[in-house]
């Protein structure tokens, strides 16, 4: 009995240390981005402190909606439902993603790879806004779509690095942290993300493991946003397309 209140002590510290990390860290992230961004200011990472500082912004609003019963819009169906935000902050980001590999991965057959992903994530959220409600249900289909989408760009950009450098990732590249830490999340979280729509249409509340695991794994994918900042050289112009 003892040990196994041991335990419960420890993971209710865990999950108190990780619920109030997460959020300071978006602001963090977003300040860390303009300390170093004389070093990127002229490439497609430019509008970075923005998407940081809207991220911190965005979850702030998501967390007054569900913990203090804030509503967006009259009707009191909305009160305590963060979707909406949710659901606009998921297009800017995979939107502003695919256009940053689009610009720095030189090959013209990826950069089709990338405009094909933006097309099916564009076209996985109509058909997710034709099924269920934009306002008021997390859309799952889209964002699987773009994540997956991430996936994909983030594996083509370390395909690129070990063809030009002979290194997977260098740590003097911001976008070769920035692409860690995206990997890692999105291939850790996107099968979280789809049995908690599960869970959701069974109802059932899921595993509190879930949470954990996701929070983990968004704090890893902040820190290596962090370290890139931290350790990058100045980005140089663009190099050519080759085939």
């Amino acid at each position: 009995m003892e040990n196994i209140a041991l335990v419960d002590l420890f993971l209710e510290g865990l999950d108190t240390i990780l619920e109030n990390v997460f959020t300071p860290l978006y602001g963090i992230t977003a300040f860390v981005a303009l300390w170093r961004y004389r070093r990127y200011y002229d490439t497609a990472l430019k509008f970075l402190p923005i998407i940081f500082f809207y991220t911190f912004l965005s979850e702030t609003l998501g967390l007054l909606i569900r913990d203090y019963g804030f509503n967006l819009l009259i009707n009191d169906i909305y009160t305590g439902n963060n979707s909406l935000p949710a659901n606009i902050y998921h297009i800017v980001f995979y939107l502003f993603f695919f256009s940053v590999y689009y610009y720095f991965l030189d090959r013209p057959r990826d950069k089709k790879v990338v405009v094909a992903w933006i097309i099916i994530f564009v076209f996985a959220s109509l058909y997710n806004i034709y099924k269920e409600s934009f306002l008021t249900l997390s859309q799952v289909y889209a964002y699987v779509a773009g994540g997956l989408g991430i996936i994909c760009c983030c594996i083509l950009y370390f395909i690129q690095n070990k063809r030009l450098t002979g290194k997977w990732c260098n740590k003097r590249d911001l976008l070769s942290w920035i692409s860690l830490g995206l990997l890692a999340f999105y291939i850790v979280y996107i099968p979280i993300k789809i049995m908690k729509h599960y869970w959701a249409l069974i109802g059932e509340y899921g595993d509190p493991w879930s949470r954990r695991i996701h929070l983990s794994v968004l704090i890893f994918m902040y820190i290596c946003f962090i370290l890139g900042f931290v350790k990058m050289d100045r980005i140089l112009l663009k190099r050519k397309s080759t085939v």
